[in-house]
């Protein structure tokens, strides 16, 4: 249990100094450490899972890191402005949808980038 648990620790650990980097600003705050947490919580546990996935689906058919990794940005930036408006117009459901597609779009993007950057063909 310890090998499992003491990432996650780590994990807080820098996300608490990524809120603490932003704490003028606590809403900016807020999201900073989301994003960091869910990046790296995604990148410690997903990873090895994600390497297999993109091996069987590199057998298949061709994956661009450029492609994935638009498709990410433009969920990022689809979850970051649906905060925005959500603390605009003060609305929790909007607030709620962005949150948890911010937090989806970064533990599913990190690992599955990372994956495609690690199993790219060699140059020669």
């Amino acid at each position: 249990m310890r090998v499992l648990l003491y990432p996650l620790l780590g994990v807080l650990g820098i996300s608490t100094y990524a809120y603490s980097l932003f704490s003028a600003t606590p809403e900016f705050a807020i999201v900073m450490a989301g994003l960091v947490a869910s990046s790296l919580i995604g990148l410690v546990y997903l990873t090895v899972p994600a390497l297999v996935g993109v091996r069987a689906l590199r057998k298949r058919r061709a994956i661009s890191i450029i492609s994935t990794a638009r498709i990410a940005m433009a969920s990022l930036g689809t979850a970051l402005l649906l905060l925005a408006v959500g603390e605009f117009a003060q609305s929790f459901v909007l607030l709620a949808v962005g949150s948890s597609a911010l937090v989806l779009t970064c533990i599913i993007a990190v690992p599955t980038i990372a994956a495609l950057v690690i199993t790219r063909p060699k140059a020669r």
